[in-house]
């Protein structure tokens, strides 16, 4: 039942639900199996509105030089984008061409609807970040599950009007600041990344965000959420932690050159903040503004926290964990046919619990649930760090279990009492080591 005593911030995904900067090599990940005829669908559908938005929006609103380096500037659609999926997004700067993922696209579409109708019904999007950790450290032979019949999104959750609209504006302005990013780099001449320098790099990643920043200014498109996009891209990108086999030291990681980092962080922030002008036209006010650019700039100071956090979510997450959560669950809603919690004599170890645990000294809020058959009992339980799964024997009044989360594990007891559940969990062999634990029905 252990679990880690570290927070992330979540702050609900409202607008674009990734900051779409190309991957350095090697950092693919799994991406669902996304049926060959649903690719080719959206390989004819995707790139009307993008080209679209090339000609008629962005165009038009560039200054005439920046219109001339563009010239003879090409889109490619390919399915896939070998080594930089999901964010199957780049520029090929000598080619003049930009290509765009239709995988990446569908999947950006996916999470887009998954966080409006989450978002739109009352949940958190705890289950959506649980679901990227998960992704990011998929080991299991086959690909990990779609994200909408994974997030238990209904298939028509579209026809809820304000859902519909969210979902939209979320995936456009995602794919707007793709096109906006990756013209920049053109329009700003950057060379590639291959043999230049971390402050290089960084200064071009950078110039290329202004860049975009400036043209949303332009065309009239706020830069709400970007706190949001930050988040997201904290939870896909590479970190020394999701080098398991292989492992990539800090000296090295910092060497690269499109990772995020908080560096890249303050430097958006800082741009934002000297723009705050330019959006104020937009019907925001200065103060709106100033305040987007001081949360990217927590998501810089916590960005360390959330990959050290990421590893120990993703590696305890499985898709039986994902569901809606509603404020202050740490365990997902049951939104799939399961068998139902199991009846026992008094009601002792089953059912759904609420209450706390200790770890390090400090108290956290704790859910967990138990199924029993016999003196044997079967559960899961979170105090909102990935889940923790459970196995052990009743003894008279008391449970004795072992627990697992991701590569950690320990044992633990439980005692029942007027209706009360308290006890204590340790690490390995030790039943005591950790702390204590106090649950009771919901």
């Amino acid at each position: 039942m252990a679990q880690p005593c570290l927070r992330v911030l979540l702050v609900p995904v409202l607008a674009a639900l990734c900051l779409v900067f190309s991957l350095s090599p090697g950092t693919a990940l799994r991406l669902p199996d996304y049926d060959a005829a649903v690719l080719a669908e959206w390989q004819a559908r995707y790139p009307r509105g993008i080209l679209s938005n090339y000609r008629e929006v962005i165009l038009p609103r560039l200054d005439p030089a920046d219109r001339k380096r563009l010239g003879g500037t090409r889109f490619e659609f390919p399915t896939r984008l070998k080594g930089r999926e999901p964010f199957g997004f780049a520029a090929d700067t000598a080619g003049r061409t930009i290509y765009m993922s239709i995988q990446s696209l569908k999947f950006l579409d996916d999470l887009s609807l998954a966080a409006a109708w989450l978002d739109r019904n009352g949940y958190t999007l705890q289950s959506l970040t649980n679901y990227l950790a998960m992704i990011r450290h998929w080991s299991r032979p086959e690909a990990p599950p779609a994200v909408l019949p994974a997030l238990c999104i209904p298939e028509n959750a579209l026809q809820n009007a304000e859902v519909d609209t969210l979902s939209q504006k979320t995936f456009s302005t995602a794919i707007f600041f793709v096109m906006l990013h990756e013209i920049g780099h053109i329009v700003l001449g950057h060379g590639g990344y291959e043999g230049i320098s971390r402050a290089a790099a960084r200064k071009a990643e950078a110039d290329a965000d202004a860049f975009a920043l400036k043209i949303m200014a332009r065309v009239g498109d706020p830069p709400l959420g970007v706190v949001n996009l930050f988040l997201v891209m904290a939870y896909l990108t590479e970190s020394p932690d999701h080098y398991t086999s292989a492992p990539v030291s800090p000296q090295q990681l910092a060497a690269r050159t499109h990772p995020l980092s908080p560096d890249r962080l303050s430097d958006f922030a800082d741009t934002l903040a000297q723009t705050a002008e330019d959006y104020s036209k937009l019907g925001l006010t200065r103060a709106q503004v100033m305040a987007t650019a001081g949360e990217v700039r927590i998501v810089a100071a916590n960005l360390l926290g959330i990959r050290g956090l990421t590893p120990l979510i993703g590696r305890a997450t499985t898709p039986k964990d994902l569901g809606p959560m509603r404020p202050g669950d740490k365990l997902a809603a049951p939104c799939r046919t399961t068998p139902a919690l199991s009846a026992a004599p008094n009601g002792a170890f089953a059912g759904r619990f609420a209450g706390t645990i200790i770890i390090n000294n400090v108290e956290f809020d704790m859910q967990a649930e138990m199924t029993r058959s016999g003196n044997r009992v079967t559960g899961r339980s979170s105090a909102g760090a990935g889940v923790s799964t459970l196995e052990g024997v009743v003894e008279g009044d008391s449970l004795h279990y072992r627990w697992v989360l991701g590569p950690d594990k320990g044992r633990g007891v439980l005692t029942y009492a007027g209706g009360r559940y308290s006890g204590t969990w340790g690490s390995n062999d030790s039943a005591d080591d950790g702390g204590t634990v106090s649950l009771r029905p919901e």
